[in-house]
């Protein structure tokens, strides 16, 4: 029962935000910071030398502006989302030189396509802006929001507001399947402890700035994606175990790692949100959320459409609504709305020890 009344409560969530994508709600944090790779990136690419750029139809045709802005799916990302859910404006791309300090008041969004928690990962993007960077560059709008508050009131601020980092896949999929660098050779356990590590050391850096909330996604069903139905010969839509694998694998070890965390360092409050079981929950059961295909791509080409990548002005799908992945790497619009809300509303099956609305009532 609980479980039907939950899964009803997101139904009408899906049906508001769709309906009224503007639709307005007090803020719930001063701001929302997010920190990520191609799953959540607002445009950051658009603003560097690199090959992993999505600023052409018919990436964005249903975005609200129905132009392509640089995020990797249709419309919203999970991160624009749960910035509406939390009552913000969706955060815009760090990179954008139009920006001054007074737009960080209420967020910015950093994510980088092709990023990962090691610094090496992405590099046969050429550019991305890896993890560590992403840090920095939180650091230094905290320095301009103080220029323009106050030091004081900028500590407050980002003490007060919400991070949120979404990394990982593509130290799996872009790195470690295809041993595109040094670390990627090295034995599974150690890379995967390797990841661990460095992903322990930026939150360690993140508290250092001041944050005391922080949202934890762990890695998705990377093994789901149509690239990998299509590059390991999924024959009827079924998940490649190998390479879901990896995911898994890192996952116990991260939820243990955030609870450490959130024990050693006085203050924070971390959300470990279960991405890969947000994930396979509507991957598994697609027709409970509206969906008629869970493993065909929008846009793309080969089985899947996942062998090449969605290019400029390739065909896409008219039913987008009724698909789970956009193109080869990354979901639809609806299905981050879906994410979102998981994330924001969803027990103890998807996030430790609290929702993120309780997180932002902290």
């Amino acid at each position: 029962m609980a479980q039907q009344l939950f899964l009803l409560l997101i139904a009408l969530q899906l049906t508001l935000f769709s309906r009224f994508p503007g639709f307005c709600k007090a803020a719930q944090v001063p701001a929302f910071f997010v920190i990520g790779d191609s799953l959540v990136d607002p445009g950051n690419n658009n603003y560097i030398v690199t090959i992993a750029k999505s600023n052409f139809p018919p990436y964005g045709m249903q975005f609200d502006t129905r132009m392509p802005t640089g995020r990797f799916t249709n419309g919203r990302t999970s991160a624009d989302w749960l910035a509406a859910l939390l009552g913000l404006p969706l955060p815009p791309a760090f990179l954008d030189p139009s920006l001054t300090a007074v737009n960080y008041l209420q967020g910015v969004n950093f994510a980088s396509a092709g990023c990962g928690i090691i610094d090496a990962t992405g590099n046969i993007f050429v550019g991305r802006v890896p993890l560590s960077e992403q840090v920095t560059q939180l650091a230094k709008v905290k320095q301009q929001i103080a220029g323009v508050i106050g030091p004081g009131a900028a500590e407050n601020l980002i003490a007060s507001s919400i991070v949120a980092t979404i990394v990982g896949s593509n130290d799996y999929i872009n790195n470690y399947l295809f041993k595109a660098t040094k670390e990627a050779k090295l034995p599974p356990k150690q890379f995967q402890d390797l990841l661990i590590a460095t992903y322990a050391e930026q939150v360690k850096r993140l508290y250092d700035i001041g944050v005391r909330k922080l949202i934890a996604f762990n890695i998705p069903p990377i093994g789901c994606i149509p690239r990998s139905l299509a590059f390991y010969g999924s024959k009827n839509g079924e998940c490649i175990q190998f390479v879901n694998d990896f995911a898994i694998n890192f996952n116990k070890e991260f939820k243990p790692l955030i609870q450490k965390l959130r024990k050693t360092l006085s203050g924070l409050e971390i959300v470990h949100t279960d991405s890969y079981k947000e994930v396979t929950t509507i991957y598994n059961n697609p027709s409970n959320f509206g969906f008629t295909f869970n493993s065909i791509a929008c846009c793309g080409k080969g089985r899947y459409n996942g062998l090449i990548q969605c290019l400029p002005h390739f065909p896409s799908c008219r039913d987008y609504d009724q698909r789970i992945f956009f193109d080869s790497f990354h979901t639809t619009a609806r299905a981050n709305n879906i994410v979102a809300n998981f994330t924001y509303f969803g027990g103890q099956e998807f996030n430790d020890p609290i929702s993120v609305q309780q997180l932002a009532s902290l």
